[in-house]
């Protein structure tokens, strides 16, 4: 008896491990401007957007480049917006005032909600806007 459960156990880690890989998704994105994510300063590059651990899990960005991470905690999903829904494209959306701007939702496209990301505010008496930033699919490569 001792012996099954110890190989459900193991099955059960086995099946826990492989669904988290495959709620992983890697896109590609290029940021043309310096952006916050959560409190760290990035430069604009090439990033990795990693996403795990489905709706309420981490987002991991990564510009090799300027060897420059940031993991962040998806904060509560929503609907993403309308314009998106209908391109069918994800994407990340910054919040910016003037040329300050913060990482505010990751949409991985259909089937998926947004995730929004906790930040400071950045508006400096200036009018907000949001900035969008097409991902493409990583292959590796």
């Amino acid at each position: 008896m001792k012996s099954l459960t110890t190989r459900m156990t193991i099955a059960a880690a086995f099946l826990a491990a492989v669904t988290g890989v495959a709620c992983a998704q890697t896109m590609k994105a290029e940021i043309p401007f310096a952006f916050r994510a959560g409190n760290k300063v990035m430069p604009p590059g090439t990033y990795l957007v990693r996403t795990t651990g489905g709706e309420r899990g981490m987002i991991t960005l990564s510009n090799f480049d300027a060897r420059q991470s940031a993991m962040l905690a998806a904060g509560p999903t929503a609907d993403p917006a309308k314009e998106w829904r209908k391109a069918g494209a994800p994407v990340l959306a910054f919040e910016c005032a003037g040329s300050s701007c913060a990482l505010d939702e990751v949409w991985m496209g259909p089937y998926y909600s947004a995730q929004t990301i906790r930040h400071p505010r950045v508006t400096n008496g200036e009018p907000v806007a949001l900035r969008v930033v097409h991902l493409e699919k990583y292959n590796g490569d």
